[in-house]
């Protein structure tokens, strides 16, 4: 798991969560009105030792991942809520408090290296922000 937003701890709530699921990033979300489980997966192998630029994107029924230089990938949510409801924690690298009926790699630890992330366009201060111990510095930045 590489983040976690969420309203609840159902998959019928309102959630959004990205994550590496056999190597490839996957972007999944509900607005509440999501019938069946709703994912998308980059082509991009992002397990490979290398450093990966990553946009995802959500506006109203929209999901978009974009990794490198790889065509962004699109889905649609279904009709009837446009507004991702949330309590406000965002979680990075990872959460004990995922609902039940997720993939099996979205309950994984994020084990890798982050430079940095943003979120609307401001970047997050990993000193400021939390007490997290699942994220840990890395050397060769």
């Amino acid at each position: 798991m590489i983040l976690w937003l969420s309203r609840g701890y159902s998959l019928q709530a309102d959630y959004l969560a990205l994550a590496i699921v056999h190597s490839h990033l996957e972007l999944s979300f509900n607005l509440g009105k999501q019938n069946a489980f709703l994912a998308i997966r980059s082509t991009v192998n992002v397990s490979d030792g290398e450093w990966h630029t990553v946009s995802v994107e959500r506006k109203k029924r929209l999901g978009l991942i974009h990794v490198d230089d790889e065509k962004p990938v699109r889905v649609t949510a279904d009709p009837g809520a446009t507004i991702l409801n949330s309590n406000g924690k965002l979680w990075i690298g990872g959460s004990s408090l995922l609902p039940r009926g997720l993939p099996s790699p979205y309950y994984d630890s994020f084990v890798g290296c982050m430079e940095h992330v943003k979120v609307d366009r401001h970047r997050l201060d990993w000193h400021r922000h939390g007490d997290n111990a699942i994220l840990h510095y890395c050397d060769d930045l």
